[in-house]
């Protein structure tokens, strides 16, 4: 049976407000009852994802069977691109599994669940209220899953056709050693490095698109997948 979800904030919306405030980015811990956080975790651990990647001057999504179907010599060639892409600042490969779209493989109960819950009025007004965006009327929604050679490129979340105000990361990774990678950083508008937060459990992020940010290259001896649920919360519906 699947948990009802409701998130542990009302109590800290002042405090949680003000923090927002100063440079309009939070991370905030334990906004999940700890069961409810353990079973999206689980649900997580048994979803199937394609890898999102930039190759060929677009994005695409692969399922692992696509790409061991693909002769060596064209997995090779597209590893090379996309590395080569990623090293003068470009493009992204990581899991993952829209709960807001069309998916060529099923999507759990719960996670629709929670995309239901991110679109219900009073968590757009209670997400708004913490960040000043009162007229948030949609929240896209994916899971995503990065595993060694994951990576996403330093970017902004800015899309004024979608409505884009805030970016969010609900966070379901536990244990996570910092060397291992997947840490989500943010820069200032000239490149320079502001700071760094690292993969965790039962947390929320929420920043304004306009902040520079990226996820950092898992590396070849991280011991676990480090999964999320991201999106944006909108000023307009989806077409």
């Amino acid at each position: 049976m699947n948990p009802t979800l409701s998130l542990q904030l009302e109590s800290r919306l002042d405090s949680l407000r003000e923090q927002f405030a100063q440079d309009r980015r939070i991370n905030i811990a334990s906004v999940w009852h700890a069961d409810t956080a353990a079973t999206i975790f689980e649900t997580l651990k048994q979803t199937e994802f394609d890898n999102a990647l930039y190759y060929a001057g677009r994005p695409v999504r692969l399922l692992d069977a696509d790409i061991r179907a693909m002769p060596p010599a064209e997995q090779k060639a597209m590893q090379q691109s996309v590395m080569q892409n990623a090293s003068q600042g470009i493009g992204f490969w990581y899991g993952s599994h829209y709960i807001d779209k069309q998916n060529r493989m099923p999507t759990a109960p719960l996670l629709k669940q929670f995309h239901q819950f991110m679109n219900q009025p009073a968590t757009l007004s209670l997400l708004g209220e913490l960040t000043g965006e009162q007229n948030l009327i949609y929240a896209s929604a994916q899971a995503t899953r990065y595993v060694p050679g994951n990576f996403l490129t330093r970017h902004n979340d800015v899309v004024e056709a979608e409505g884009r105000r805030i970016a969010y990361v609900f966070g379901f990774t536990p244990q996570w050693h910092p060397d291992w990678g997947g840490i989500l950083h943010f820069f200032h508008q000239d490149g320079e490095m502001k700071d760094s937060w690292v993969p965790s459990f039962n947390n929320l992020a929420l920043f304004d698109v306009h902040h520079p940010h990226s996820v950092s290259f898992i590396a070849p001896f991280a011991r676990a997948p480090r999964f999320a649920i991201t999106g944006w919360l909108r000023t307009k519906a989806p077409n």
